[in-house]
């Protein structure tokens, strides 16, 4: 007999839990969720799991204030070895106090595992942000890593390695500040070897060379996770990611990271060569303290490690240094110079070169008032600046119906920077555009899934259907995931167009596919929320619910939510298509939910917003409106924005369901709204997009569409991508 890893109690034989504990996880129920640890931590709900544990937002009911709590799962716990070190890590990284560093609050043991007490931030990891707004902006990005290598340099300095910076342990909060989250494996700084055979330790695609070889680490390796961090999202991807972690590890081993100057032909100099040090295989090659990387970041000097023949502190060298020879010793090369030599020699190329500089700069000085060749006047003093007043617009065409249009002077120079891309369907678009390296996916109402090359403004192929597409397309290691209203899901290779496979349902498929863990889930008019293997196109399961579903599912975890037209939203075990909870509301849901710190958020034909706990769809709240809500929330930094029938458009506090501001547009809005760098994008039935001020709801511009937009805007590298009901893909920058 033995106990159960969730309450101690005792398990029948040959089982791994008890009776109760059992039933609930067949439930789906969570056996933490409703407890209380240490007589003071309510444990609300989970919020993320990974292979070390799970996390769950809880109530510190001594202090009033939320929390968030990290526990070991049972199974590795069962390791005392392994659960010994958590421990003392755990002590460990207690001690560690920085901003850009989670603040742990207590540590102890809890029903034969171990917890973490941690600080709830409110904000979204990068995974979060990079998957709704692609690429992150150069300036951003930036400041986001140079305040992780801050957080890195301290712990470092405090003897401490983090070993798993990944975008999913990096946390943006709502005023900006960047946390690094989950020290679960942090390592003291020299010490050797993986603590437990067998135990996999850090993310594979974000792994060092010398960590994958088990060799002694040193501060370098967080600085070469942080480099392909940096790398994701300036690119919108890591360079080594796979479909499996061995593939991974053998992608790192064996190949070295796509050059950033293929992927991004816009990024400066400075920016490549900052990440091509972080990320160098060879880690004598990176930055040799996280500090070093900071200030690269923020514009100063970049230096390459001088740790040429040491792994750092407490590390020993990866190879026997080569030795020098003494000062002024000349090489074994007849005729070759001594360092001293070589040296004075640099030292007064550098002199000429800068006394000819001088020299050149007075001689214009000492001219500046005469007339200077190809000049029409005297170089001197500036006048006044004139104004120049930019002609009418122009169009360039490109390549058959692509246009590009800009505003260009007299000369035909372009002085204005703002573009607009357009291209010309068959039919209207009411599917949302999804981008994925540089190419965007879109459906058309003429039964076409288009493949839009951004940077050479072209269309790279087309893909018929067998009928009008209003699903917006999904994209998973290359392959493009899309519906139609012959019934059919489409996987189509994403770089051929070619069909990979067809999945048939019984109607319509209006839902936007979403891709999890090889599994493709859709729904249908037939009214079943379809899993579907990603790989072959084979049903795994089916669930049946009341009404025809035009709502887009979303996954959070190891559970499905997905709205119908029975005026339920669905929570549905992802493995198996077991029901979890649902939840009735008095209308048809059209809008797609959105999963956010463990809370669904999703509108209703009632004309409400709904708030519900995820794990077990306990109502926190509904916001009211004046019309239907078939627009798809989107949350950013506490604030749930959405649009309605009623023609506003809405920002909510995400936790009281309080208005924060409202905006009254031209038209309906069915249009899901996106947001970047302070500004939400949404669209009108009136047919223009709006670009609205996410502090105080103002209208910053808006552009006019020959018709509805009903799609949901993409955001990449500054410019806005949607689509009309006039046939056109748009790009506004």
């Amino acid at each position: 007999m033995s106990k159960c890893p969730y309450c101690s109690h005792e398990n029948p034989e040959d089982a791994d839990f008890c009776t109760k504990c059992a039933a609930r996880l067949v439930e789906g129920e969570d056996p933490f969720i409703g407890t209380v640890i240490e007589r003071r931590y309510e444990i609300l709900e989970k919020t993320a799991e990974g292979g070390m544990g799970a996390v769950y937002r809880a109530i510190d009911t001594r202090l009033e204030n939320y929390v968030a709590i990290k526990i070991l799962h049972p199974d590795l716990a069962r390791d005392k070895k392994l659960l010994s070190r958590f421990e003392s890590e755990a002590k460990t990284v207690a001690k560690l106090r920085h901003e850009n560093i989670v603040l742990v609050h207590d540590t102890g043991p809890v029903r034969d595992t171990y917890f973490i007490v941690m600080d709830y931030l409110d904000g979204d990891d990068l995974v979060d942000i990079m998957s709704r707004s692609g690429p992150i902006p150069i300036e951003e990005a930036f400041s986001i890593v140079a305040q992780v290598a801050d957080g890195l340099s301290y712990a470092h300095g405090s003897g401490v390695l983090h070993r798993d910076i990944k975008p999913a342990n990096i946390i943006v909060d709502n005023t900006g500040r960047a946390v690094i989250t989950d020290f679960g494996i942090a390592k003291a700084i020299g010490s050797k070897g993986q603590t437990t055979a067998g135990t996999s330790v850090g993310t594979p695609e974000y792994m060092s060379l010398e960590q994958i070889r088990g060799k002694t680490l040193d501060e370098r390796t967080d600085i070469y996770s942080l480099g392909i961090v940096l790398y994701e999202m300036l690119t919108g991807r890591s360079p080594f990611r796979s479909d499996s972690g061995i593939s991974a590890l053998a992608n790192v081993l064996s190949e070295e990271a796509k050059p950033l100057e293929q992927i991004r032909t816009d990024l400066p100099a400075h920016v490549v060569q900052v990440v091509n040090i972080a990320i160098a295989k060879d880690r004598k090659q990176r930055f040799a303290s996280a500090k070093e990387f900071a200030e690269a970041l923020r514009g100063g000097p970049v230096k390459v490690s001088p740790l040429a023949s040491t792994a750092g502190a407490g590390g020993k060298p990866d190879k026997p240094e080569k030795p020098k020879p003494p000062k002024g010793a000349v090489r074994a090369v007849p005729g070759a110079e001594s360092q001293s030599q070589s040296k004075r020699r640099n030292v007064t190329i550098v002199l000429l070169t800068f006394l000819i500089i001088i020299g050149v700069i007075i001689t214009i000085r000492l001219f500046s008032g005469f007339v200077m060749p190809g000049r029409s006047g005297p170089v001197g003093p500036p006048g006044p600046v004139e104004t120049v007043t930019p002609a009418k617009p122009k169009t360039v065409m490109f390549r058959g119906n692509i246009s590009r249009t800009g505003i260009f002077n007299t000369d035909g120079v372009r002085t204005y920077t703002e573009d607009v891309l357009t291209f010309k369907t068959g039919g209207n678009i009411l599917s949302s555009p999804t981008l994925s390296n540089n190419l965007i996916f879109f459906g058309s109402a003429d039964k076409n899934l288009y493949a839009y090359d951004t940077k050479n403004d072209k269309v790279l192929w087309t893909y018929k259907a067998g009928a009008e597409i209003y699903s917006s397309p999904a994209v998973d290691s290359g392959v493009v995931y899309i519906g139609s209203d012959d019934g059919y899901l489409h996987a189509i290779n994403a770089e051929t167009g070619t069909s990979v496979w067809k999945f048939k349902s019984d109607k319509w498929i209006n839902s936007s596919p979403v891709v999890s863990e090889g599994v493709v889930y859709v729904g249908s008019w037939d009214k079943n929320i379809y899993a579907i293997n990603a790989k072959d196109g084979k049903k795994e399961w089916s669930y049946k619910t009341g009404g025809e579903i035009f709502s887009s599912p979303s996954i959070s975890g190891e559970t499905i939510y997905v709205g119908s037209g029975d005026g339920n939203l669905y929570a549905i075990g992802a493995r198996y298509g077991n029901i979890r909870w649902k939840f009735k509301t008095g209308g048809k849901i059209f809008s797609s939910p959105a999963v956010y710190g463990g809370t669904v958020f999703f509108g209703s034909d009632d004309k409400s917003l709904y708030a519900l706990t995820a794990s077990g769809g306990k109502e926190l709240w509904s916001f009211k409106t004046g019309g239907a809500v078939r627009s798809s929330p989107a949350v950013s930094k506490s604030v749930v924005y959405v649009g309605s029938w009623d023609k506003s458009f809405y920002a909510i506090d995400m936790v009281s369901g309080n208005s924060k501001w409202t905006l009254k547009v031209g038209g309906k809005i069915s249009s899901s709204p996106a947001v970047a760098g302070g500004v939400v994008y949404v669209g009108s039935k009136d047919g223009y997009l709006y670009a609205v001020d996410t502090v105080n709801g103002s209208e910053l511009w808006k552009y006019k569409t020959g018709n509805e937009v009903n799609t949901s805007p993409i955001i990449s590298e500054g410019i806005v991508y949607f689509g009309s009901s006039d046939g056109y893909l748009y790009g506004v920058k």
